[in-house]
């Protein structure tokens, strides 16, 4: 249905190029900010401090998803924007906007779910 993936720039390590992608069929369900999100924290665990998305001008789901983020938006050609996203390394560090109370609730939904080390083996299996 989607998939966000990073990969980190070799001449800024702690900068990561992102992209999103959702379905046409599944767009403007929450699915791409869900991804976002737990991307955002697997990112953060790596040492990357942000995010560097390039989103065509007409995107507006996209601008408004990494606005709610604190993005800052610079023009790379007509009709393309870079944005500059900030990776949170703590949850509470997130605005209060619609996308930044998502990414809380996937932070702490994640951390209520993660399996401490060594249950598996506890648990037998």
């Amino acid at each position: 249905m989607g998939v966000a993936r990073c990969i980190r720039l070799p001449t800024e390590p702690h900068v990561a190029e992102v992209a999103v992608t959702v379905l046409d069929a599944y767009q403007g369900r929450g699915l791409g900010t869900l991804l976002l999100g737990v991307l955002s924290q697997a990112a953060a665990a790596q040492g990357i401090r942000s995010f560097r998305a390039y989103v065509q001008e007409d995107n507006d789901a996209m601008l408004r998803i990494f606005r709610d983020l604190g993005a800052h938006v610079g023009c790379l050609e007509a009709g393309v924007y870079q944005l500059d996203i900030p990776v949170p390394q703590d949850a509470e560090d997130l605005p209060d906007t619609p996308t930044g109370r998502v990414f809380k609730a996937v932070a702490a939904r994640q951390l209520a779910t993660a399996p401490r080390r060594g249950a598996a083996r506890a648990s037998g299996r």
